[in-house]
């Protein structure tokens, strides 16, 4: 069942590779794919043919420039078999990398080395059923991974064309950014944080609770979704469960980090245990100010900050914390 969901989605990241290096050809090579794609109809592992028939497809939606407003570099290249496989393959090798790592997450398959990047992609296509055994990388190129689960694959690429036109139809400018930036996907992040901690502190520190809709004692953000909680407070409790506690099950499955408005620490909660990571805001000096004892003014530590969240993001808490304690639920 993976397999096939794989499949499917490969060829449509497939289509969409190809859609958009069409974006960036003269009318003179469109008209000559077209051509190349009429002689050899059928062949639907042949990435020309397929190339053409999306050509053919998208070509009537108003999408490509004219020559005169393309640009010198994309008027003198000159697409060739070769250069269509080289450019497929890098575009969907982001899609196949999270394939692979989530294959491997769910059946306990033991995650891929690969030491060659001239083999990533063909060794990502074997890992994932792709391909058979019997195809070697040297006659490999990614229009043999594709496998249409139809008889008539002609009518699905047009399907697919037809709802990308319909999107050209609603703007043809947003339709063309899109093919000329890629999306691109960041991973998580927690919140951003201002350079001056005051205005952090001028704007929670009176700040009433969403649950119990009175000022906490000791207001505490949450650093990935930016809910303020009270911490330590039984006002805002459910079956003894403190409000930090459960936010922290509900938000990040257990995991959480906590900046405590009146003291600039991080808290950080992980499943039943709790600890002082310290703060991301320092003086001029470099030194933290627990508690705002001092008075001086902090600053955004950019450098602890990132610390914080790759800790965060590689589930490394656990390893690189050393002062745990047990919170009973009394945060």
């Amino acid at each position: 069942f993976y397999t096939c969901v794989v499949q499917i989605l490969y060829n449509l990241a497939f289509i969409q590779a190809i859609a958009q290096i069409s974006y960036n050809t003269t009318q003179n090579q469109r008209l000559g794919w077209k051509l190349y794609a009429s002689d050899a109809q059928g062949q639907m592992k042949n990435i020309g043919v397929i190339f053409g028939m999306a050509i053919d497809y998208l070509e009537h939606s108003g999408l490509y420039l004219n020559d005169d407003d393309l640009d010198s570099s994309v008027k003198s290249k000159e697409w060739t078999i070769e250069d269509l496989n080289v450019s497929v393959q890098n575009m969907c090798l982001p899609f196949l990398r999270i394939a692979a790592l989530l294959q491997s997450h769910l059946y306990n398959k033991e995650s891929l080395h690969i030491q060659d990047e001239q083999e990533e992609f063909y060794k990502l296509c074997r890992y994932l059923n792709l391909i058979s055994s019997s195809c070697s990388a040297a006659e490999f190129s990614p229009s043999q991974c594709l496998n249409w689960a139809t008889d008539k694959p002609e009518d699905l690429i047009k399907t697919w064309c037809q709802d990308f036109i319909n999107f050209v139809n609603k703007s043809v400018v947003a339709a063309r950014n899109m093919l000329q930036r890629p999306t691109v996907w960041h991973p998580p992040s927690l919140l951003q944080l201002p350079e001056n901690y005051d205005q952090i502190f001028q704007y929670y520190h009176r700040r009433s609770c969403t649950v119990c809709h009175s000022v906490p004692k000791d207001p505490s953000v949450c650093l990935v979704c930016g809910t303020i909680v009270c911490l330590r407070d039984n006002c805002c409790h459910k079956q003894s469960v403190y409000e930090a506690v459960s936010h922290s099950v509900v938000c990040g499955a257990g995991t959480a980090m906590f900046l405590a408005v009146n003291s600039s620490t991080i808290i950080v909660i992980r499943g039943k245990r709790a600890c002082l990571w310290g703060s991301v805001y320092l003086d001029s000096f470099g030194e933290e100010d627990r508690d705002l004892k001092r008075g001086k003014p902090l600053f955004l530590s950019k450098e602890r900050y990132s610390l914080l969240q790759q800790q965060w993001i590689n589930h490394s808490f656990d390893h690189t914390n050393k002062r745990w304690v047990w919170h009973k639920d009394n945060l």
